[in-house]
């Protein structure tokens, strides 16, 4: 399949890229930096697309600036429910347990398998650990679904959202197969 009538196919691969690094933050944390320079870029691309009224590469870059928000507003809700945490339990005890889990992941001391574990196992969050694993999946796997199918799109050239439903469903295994697999190799080691 050809990429069609888009002139700068390469800049959305690119663009698709960045987007995969903030898919997989939450493995690797330096990697939810890369999806920054998607936000300039697909903002250019969008405008050059209609100013040579290219429904195609215009709806790329709406696609990729709608996923680079959708990884944002992830974030947004994640410092949520930590902030509602915080309000609800003022027992310093939990928070203070709740903190060291977050400064031991953000300094790469442990893992996400064991992030969930010990969260868990305090029995007082239980209600916001739910909250968060449902997050978790969401955010390990809606995004990653939009960049694969995006990318299959710009193959197929061909809008995102034109793909049809067997290869929206196609993406979404992938996303999950993926994600899974990656949760299966960290809760393995």
């Amino acid at each position: 399949m050809s990429t069609g009538k888009m002139k700068t196919p390469g800049l959305f691969w690119a663009g698709y890229i960045c987007l995969a690094g903030g898919a997989f933050a939450l493995w690797l944390p330096v990697l939810g930096l890369l999806p920054l320079p998607v936000l300039i870029v697909a903002l250019i691309l969008r405008h050059m697309a209609a100013a040579r009224q290219d429904a195609v590469s215009k709806s790329h870059a709406q696609w990729q600036l709608c996923t680079f928000w959708l990884l944002f507003l992830l974030l947004v809700v994640l410092v949520g429910l930590f902030a509602a945490m915080a309000i609800v339990y003022s027992e310093v005890a939990v928070l203070d347990l709740v903190e060291g889990i977050g400064a031991a992941y953000s300094a790469n001391q442990i893992d996400l398998s064991v992030v969930l574990e010990r969260f868990w196992a305090i029995g007082e969050i239980r209600y916001f650990t739910c909250a968060g694993l449902l997050w978790l999946v969401l955010a390990l796997v809606w995004p990653l679904k939009r960049i694969l199918q995006g990318a299959w799109a710009v193959h197929a050239g061909c809008p995102p959202a034109g793909l049809g439903r067997g290869a929206r469903w196609l993406a979404l295994a992938a996303a999950v197969g993926i994600q899974g697999g990656l949760m299966a190799l960290v809760v393995a080691m």
